[in-house]
């Protein structure tokens, strides 16, 4: 019960850490690009409803969403996401 008691803990420690990281790094995208990441992946808008929100095509909107996945995938700060520094504090 203890273990999986701190395995629970860990993990929840783990998710708010990585979130943290992954919406900071986001907060680094151009504002175009941010707005599109926050709208189809943290508010879960469809292409086309985040297309008519933000007044731009689909193509607009894909395009954004694919300049950003790349910048993301790039930036150093999202390397660490697996390594969650909640892993070496409990330890």
């Amino acid at each position: 019960m203890v273990m999986t008691t701190f395995f629970s803990v860990q993990n929840d420690c783990s998710l708010r850490e990585r979130k943290r990281i992954v919406v900071s790094a986001i907060s680094g995208l151009r504002p175009g690009a941010r707005n599109v990441v926050e709208l189809i992946h943290l508010q879960e808008h469809s292409i086309r409803d985040t297309a008519q929100i933000l007044g731009i095509s689909t193509a607009a909107v894909k395009t954004r969403m694919f300049h950003a996945k790349i910048k993301l995938h790039r930036m150093p700060l999202l390397q660490s996401v697996g390594r969650s520094h909640c892993a070496r504090q409990a330890g």
